[in-house]
């Protein structure tokens, strides 16, 4: 039974909300408010991608883009796990294929998203 952490790989970025832009089209203001603003004690600061630690947003629109990511690349990938259950960044998944096709497929998600890394504790 496998248990996958998901980590960021750049440590100053919180979050992948660029995509999520891409797949939930907000109004312009509200993308405004994701992607320009983050305010930190007295002064305004522009996230260049991700979202601002902090904002009551951040755990939704990082939750959406993660449903998103496993709807698209988990559920069909050709040996799909037989559990997947994430909360927050951890998975606890049963994979019933063997360790050669887990590590294949452990690559496989670390290479769709840059941000987004899988590491795995047996």
């Amino acid at each position: 039974m496998p248990a996958l952490d998901i980590s960021n790989s750049n440590t100053d970025d919180p979050g992948p909300i660029n995509p999520v832009v891409g797949i939930i089209y907000p109004p312009p203001e509200v993308r405004s408010i994701l992607l320009d603003n983050v305010n930190i004690v007295d002064s305004k600061h522009k996230v260049d991608f991700g979202m601002a630690m902090g904002s009551s947003l951040s755990p939704i629109m990082s939750n959406i883009f993660m449903e998103h990511f496993e709807e698209t690349y988990v559920k069909s990938y050709i040996n799909k796990p037989k559990i997947w259950w994430r909360y927050v960044d951890d998975v606890f998944s049963i994979w019933p294929h063997g360790q050669d096709n887990l590590t294949d497929f452990l690559n496989f998600l670390n290479n769709i998203e840059p941000t987004i890394k899988f590491t795995l504790e047996l």
